[in-house]
């Protein structure tokens, strides 16, 4: 009997070292999963100095709307650097906008078997579907509705991101296709309230020019004789140039202008950057500052 208990005892004392032991490495190497996917993170390569040249000179094309350049150089980066995470994406939405169909497809769908931005390239798959189908007038012809189809696939990635603003217009864009106006309404509104102000285009190039104002200040005072015909970017940097010039009612005159063609989310953003936060207490234009940072 007291071998028994002993025996016993033995036995649970070695389980629970076991699972003390699997414990400890559990926690310390985690899952095979967690292992992989921090493997996976780790040999993600950085683009090359040439490769984030051609990345450059690739975006800047599409920015311009010049897609079927932006496509080709998308293309040379994959030359250049082939294991470049989420290339294959990006030649694929380039190529759409040049209308080049075909290399779209193929392109997204090599995205989504790399697992490459695969739930955007599942969702460009969708749409460009849907538009085959529907310039074809073919929507009756297939066993499964594209736009149904095309829908639950934004529908999906939506639930998976939900804060990307793109797949709201994506999916706004679709319904107004369909004639799902309402629809079409509702879902562009949640873009409107998800979107990043930060992620801005507007907002980052305003942040280049007070950047390169802070690293080289102008010397002359800009005019005021100019302000009607000054955009929003140049009002802003018109403002911060005059208040390095000590120039703070003009200052004033100039943000007045740059809030009045600024939309409000990107006006407060701008209004937060710290190429102002020297001016703060300055009584001309802390009314700005007081107002847009809350």
């Amino acid at each position: 009997m007291l071998d028994r208990w002993i025996m016993g005892g033995c036995c649970v004392l070695g389980a629970v070292a076991f699972l003390s032991i699997g414990f400890y490495f559990g926690h310390k190497f985690g899952t095979p999963a967690d292992a992989s996917n921090r493997s996976t993170q780790q040999e993600i390569p950085l683009p090359t100095a040439e490769s984030e040249a051609l990345l450059d000179t690739a975006f800047t094309a599409y920015q311009d709307g010049k897609y079927r350049v932006a496509m080709l150089d998308f293309q040379k980066v994959q030359d250049t650097q082939p294991a470049l995470f989420g290339i294959d994406y990006l030649i694929a939405r380039s190529a759409n906008k040049a209308g080049e169909e075909a290399l779209a497809q193929e392109a997204a769908a090599h995205a989504v078997s790399k697992n490459e931005l695969a739930g955007e390239a599942r969702m460009l798959m969708a749409i460009i579907n849907f538009a085959k189908s529907k310039s074809n007038g073919q929507e009756s012809q297939q066993l499964a509705d594209p736009s149904v189809t095309a829908q639950s696939e934004i529908r999906q990635y939506i639930a998976a991101h939900p804060d990307d603003a793109k797949a709201f217009a994506n999916l706004g864009d679709l319904l107004r296709v369909t004639g799902e106006y309402r629809s079409a309404v509702e879902i562009l509104h949640k873009g409107v309230l998800r979107s990043d102000p930060e992620a801005a285009r507007e907002l980052l190039s305003a942040k280049e020019q007070l950047a390169r104002l802070q690293n080289e200040p102008a010397k002359t005072a800009p005019s005021l004789s100019e302000l009607t015909a000054m955009s929003g970017e140049q009002s802003l940097v018109a403002a911060l140039t005059s208040l390095q010039l000590k120039q703070s009612e003009e200052a004033a005159v100039f943000l007045e202008r740059a809030r009045d063609l600024y939309p409000p989310p990107i006006f407060r953003e701008l209004m937060k950057d710290s190429a102002f936060a020297d001016y703060h207490s300055d009584q001309k234009v802390k009314s700005f500052f007081k107002e847009n940072n809350s």
